[in-house]
């Protein structure tokens, strides 16, 4: 474990200065439920004193009319106010306690929903490299898992800080009139507790940022063992022992040092609480003693007794409430860590980006000196690559595993930035095109493409939102990507759901889901195909078919196709080889059978395989 941290003024500022961005999370979520609790949290905080008061002058009246010679019905009317309004304020504070509980209620949902809206939101305009990353991963579900209560926490204490504030000035000032000492005597007993949880709660939050990888890890295993995506291999491989006894021992770790925490900060508190209560019961005796010596009424006792039991609660209850505002602001961190990742791009800062972009179509894409490395890299995936693509053609990349192709796919679809060179689309560089403006004119399955556990209209129609209520275009699709004859073998059809995870779910097979998302790369009306081993799951008749097909149905349009059956990909206008990062040989698959290269030779061997 690293070195424990200590205390800082600049690690209370770091925790503190969140509450002003907290407090705007809530607002946005609920103005007039914050408001609410303001209110009810300013009328909350002069209830203590009121009922010490009160009896404080329940007690004298009684005893005033004990001791004189009035009747029963006359020391009634007299005691009787008094038992009115205290019935009153207590009354007035079960309802506040009631209402502060629904207001709190309804601004804890909506704040949530408001939180997790704006995670997601930014989750979707990162960077993929951020989700890479695994410091970020881990910053990212802390966010997720633990700001949705610890924002709603920092405002419920600020509002009880305020609160225990404002009734502490209420008790204070007629104890520091009666005797300075007794209010500094409590303060002061209270103040070492305060110091010992401020700096366990930075304790309990550095351990949980220790945690979050084992925690991650756990996640994950709870994922698989109880995921349909994992379930045949883990009963197959009999792994579901395994799994169980690794999630075991990370969480016996986790553990292990939650509950020494746990222990040492209950000592302290323990140890402290005695120092507290022995201060207490001090002010107490003097209090009775000059009760005894006639120096004060019974009333006036009560009232002094109340004041001081009330005032260390309130000393107390203070203290708390600012640790645990420390607590949550140190939790916060991570939120607004996520949400302050810059986004924007890197051209449009500098004031490069044009005004007026006119895209050629017919200008095609070009790779100029593009090389690009991994930012947790040190080699290269792709150096100084070099290409023209006219408009309406179509280029296969091949070559073994690692050798850029899909390093290839994430810099055209600008899921990564090159390191050096440039990317020219239409005319136009990459980084120049806005990407909402950028990515209409791209129709893309990936290799690991998504399997929505939804509708067929939705898996087929999530390739162009805006255009799902086109049934014509939703039956191109289908057709194109191969899937018309699965869709209408499907008891309902396009409401079919897809997936084992929700009832009347439809599972399908891996070449079934791999038609289905091909269908949706072609429900965009784009001018540039990415297929990234779109055929691999299918039955090789249907594979041939759809290659056979590929060049009308995608006439007009640009292909690029990542492939590792070479037979898929004779159809292409050109062929690029690459290896380790670098054009080992391009041309057509006449060309390149001719110049007997690697192309040539990694073809009969796979062709030898089908004789």
């Amino acid at each position: 474990m690293e070195k424990r941290p200590k205390i800082s003024r600049q690690s209370i500022r770091d925790a503190s200065r969140h509450l002003k961005p907290a407090i705007g999370l809530v607002w946005r979520a609920d103005h007039k439920a914050f408001l609410t609790l303001l209110l009810i949290t300013l009328v909350s905080s002069i209830l203590p004193v009121g009922h010490t008061l009160m009896g404080r002058w329940i007690i004298d009246s009684v005893l005033a009319a004990a001791n004189s010679d009035l009747s029963v019905r006359d020391g009634i009317k007299i005691v009787s106010p008094y038992v009115a309004a205290e019935l009153a304020l207590m009354l007035m504070g079960m309802a506040l306690v009631q209402y502060r509980r629904y207001a709190t209620e309804v601004l804890n949902q909506k704040l949530s929903y408001s939180v997790s809206s704006q995670i997601m939101e930014k989750a979707a305009q990162l960077d993929i490299h951020y989700f890479e990353d695994a410091a970020f991963l881990d910053k990212l579900q802390s966010a997720r898992q633990e700001t949705k209560y610890r924002a709603m926490g920092l405002i419920s204490e600020g509002f009880f800080l305020i609160q225990n504030s404002l009734t502490l000035i209420s008790f204070v000032t007629p104890i520091i009139i009666f005797n300075p000492w007794i209010a500094l005597i409590l303060f002061g007993s209270t103040l070492p507790a305060f110091v010992a949880q401020t700096y366990y709660s930075r304790m309990t939050f550095r351990l949980h940022s220790w945690h979050m990888p084992e925690g991650r890890k756990m996640t994950y295993y709870e994922h698989l063992l109880t995921s349909d995506s994992a379930a045949k291999e883990i009963r197959v491989f009999q792994l579901a022992r395994s799994l169980m006894s690794r999630h075991s021992d990370l969480f016996r770790q986790v553990f292990k040092e939650d509950q020494k925490l746990a222990f040492r900060k209950s000592f302290a508190s323990v140890l402290w609480g005695a120092l507290s209560s022995l201060s207490f019961y001090a002010c107490y005796a003097w209090i009775i003693f000059k009760t005894i010596a006639r120096a004060l009424s019974l009333g006036q006792m009560t009232f002094y007794l109340a004041s001081f039991r009330q005032l260390q609660g309130t000393f107390v209850g203070l203290f708390q409430n600012i640790n645990s505002m420390f607590e949550h602001g140190l939790f916060m961190q991570n939120l607004f860590a996520v949400l302050n990742v810059p986004t924007s791009d890197p051209m449009r800062e500098k004031g490069e980006l044009p005004l007026n972009l006119k895209l050629d179509f017919s200008a095609g894409i070009e790779f100029r000196n593009v090389s690009f490395r991994y930012p947790t890299q040190q080699t290269w995936a792709l150096r100084n690559f070099k290409l023209k693509v006219g408009a309406g053609q179509t280029i296969a990349f091949v070559g073994e595993n690692g050798s850029g192709k899909t390093t290839l796919i994430k810099l055209l679809t600008r899921l990564y930035e090159p390191t050096e060179g440039e990317i020219y689309l239409f005319g136009q560089p990459l980084s120049y095109l806005p990407k909402e403006e950028f990515y209409k004119h791209f129709g893309v399955i990936f290799q690991d493409f998504v399997q929505y556990q939804s509708t067929v209209r939705d898996n087929v129609g999530f390739g162009a939102v805006n255009d799902m209520a086109d049934e014509k275009r939703f039956s191109n699709a289908v057709q194109q990507g191969g899937a018309d004859e699965l869709v209408s073998s499907l008891p309902e059809g396009w409401e079919t759901v897809l997936g084992g995870w929700f009832r009347k779910g439809r599972q399908l097979s891996g070449g079934q889901w791999q038609r289905i998302a091909l269908s949706r790369a072609f429900m965009r009306d784009a001018q540039i195909l990415i297929l990234d081993e779109p055929t691999s799951a299918m039955d090789a008749d249907k594979e041939m078919a759809i290659f056979s097909q590929l060049k009308d149905r995608a006439f007009g349009k640009t292909v690029f196709l990542v492939s590792h059956r070479f037979g898929t990909v004779r159809m292409a206008d050109q062929i690029i080889f690459l290896k380790q990062g670098v054009v080992s040989e391009s041309g057509n698959h006449a060309d390149l059978m001719l110049a007997q290269g690697q192309y040539s030779r990694l073809f009969e061997l796979q062709a030898e395989g089908y004789r």
